[in-house]
């Protein structure tokens, strides 16, 4: 089956299993819902719990252990004797111990920020695929006005070629233009259908395993994913949600505190720090104190002993020479990762911010050429019902007013797609900022 016919097929079953609902799903309902869902998410938080229980393992070597035992002995003479003990150790010294402590505690903070980078990447695929589809819904919204103004301007042809004010080739020119606008028709639907199964795989979810309960708070999301129907951007805007600041300066201000990327790159040059720091330890020498008590049948009494061991390295071998040296160059990749995180974070908000202020300026100049093409398409109207212009005159205002509406549509969610990478790049895309960037959407 052909990757053609096998969206035809989707977009007609999708069709056919949506009731009779109109609840559109709005960016910031897509958002809680992708947030509850995504595994790449549960599986961000429980790789901060594996880093957590990695703490708490290095932890523990610096803790008092306690170990007890016991044991029978046979002698041929002598007969059984048995005897047990305990004994308490505890590390007095052990710098390799306090620093994989250090190494453990940054890797949770690693972890931790990690979670924020992977929360940051789901919703820039979910505000990219939201925008994919209301921009594919639009574009079927449009196709379907388009083919409806073309019926009435073919039914006023027919009329006006029967009472012989017109040529049959007006009426023919109306007809293949109206075959043109159907194509386009299923071609939108096509594309919707494409953008819909996107989309779906980041807001839907499993039944399985659900409880009762869950599936009745999930009733109103499961309605809106029926449906297939998402908020569509206003075109007639006039008051957007301002910009964080305004100026490329303090937008790189905040992408250097706020970048998940650079703060998780950065995190790890800290842990290839502590990585060189460990390796030196092999110099260090190391000190245990331990205090225990035994007895068996040869003791009158039990004894009790006490003492502390001191350990010595001596790199022979070079071992820890060649560890530190490795660790050495270890911390100068990861200082050259963080340069490059920083080369690329300010690259992408310097394009960012200036291509988000020409955005502005192509919407402004679209919505213009709206209002241009609308009256332009008006006075052609009206001159072709005097009879002082063609058919043909009438399709090309026709079209060029729905091209125009086509293009104002594009450039704005061009624009918003925009933003949206700006506060990405900026580590700042939000509950706060998904919320305020779904306020510009209609239902």
């Amino acid at each position: 089956m052909t990757n053609t016919r096998f969206l035809r097929h989707s977009f007609i079953l999708m069709m056919a299993l949506a009731p009779c609902l109109s609840h559109a799903m709005s960016l910031d309902e897509a958002w809680q819902a992708a947030k509850k869902y995504a595994p790449e998410l549960d599986q961000a938080r429980l790789d901060v719990q594996i880093s957590q229980s990695g703490k708490n393992i290095n932890r523990s070597a610096l803790l008092p252990s306690l170990s007890a035992g016991s044991s029978i002995d046979w002698q041929e003479r002598a007969g059984n004797s048995h005897g047990y003990n305990v004994t308490l150790k505890q590390s007095l010294w052990d710098s390799a111990s306090w620093t994989a402590l250090d190494q453990a505690k940054a890797d949770v903070v690693k972890a931790q920020l990690e979670q924020n980078q992977v929360r940051n990447d789901l919703a820039d695929k979910l505000i990219t695929a939201y925008l994919d589809l209301a921009s594919a819904q639009g574009d079927l919204h449009l196709a379907q006005q388009k083919l409806a103004e073309g019926n009435k301007l073919l039914k006023i042809t027919r009329q006006r070629y029967k009472a012989g004010k017109v040529k049959s080739i007006d009426v023919e020119e109306m007809l293949a233009n109206q075959l043109n606008e159907k194509s386009a028709i299923l071609q939108a639907k096509l594309s919707l259908a494409e953008k819909r199964a996107v989309f779906f795989s980041l807001v839907s979810f499993s039944q399985d395993g659900l409880s009762q309960d869950d599936l009745s708070q999930d009733n109103s999301h499961r309605e809106s994913q029926e449906t297939g129907l998402v908020d569509e951007v206003d075109t007639e805007l006039s008051h957007e949600p301002p910009l964080l600041v305004s100026t490329e300066a303090q937008w790189l201000k905040l992408a250097k505190n706020h970048s998940p990327d650079l703060l998780v790159a950065s995190q790890q040059l800290r842990l290839q720090q502590l990585e060189k720091s460990l390796a030196k330890s092999g110099y260090y020498p190391s000190l245990e104190g331990h205090v225990g008590y035994q007895d068996n049948d040869n003791l009158s009494h039990g004894e009790m002993n006490a003492g502390i061991s001191l350990s010595l390295p001596l790199d022979l071998n070079g071992a820890t020479r060649a560890k530190v040296e490795q660790a050495g160059l270890k911390v100068l990749r990861a200082r050259q990762a963080v340069r490059k995180v920083e080369i690329e974070i300010a690259k992408n908000i310097r394009q960012q911010f200036a291509q988000l202020s020409l955005n502005r300026e192509q919407v402004e100049v679209t919505r213009e050429l709206v209002a241009h093409q609308t009256r332009v398409l008006q006075s052609k109207e009206t001159l072709f019902n005097a009879g002082l212009s063609e058919a043909s005159d009438v399709i090309e205002a026709h079209n060029a007013l729905f091209t125009a509406r086509n293009d104002l549509k594009s450039n704005l969610y061009q624009y918003w797609r925009q933003r949206a990478g700006l506060l990405l790049t900026a580590g700042l895309l939000d509950d706060q900022s998904i919320a305020a960037i779904s306020k510009v959407f209609n239902s």
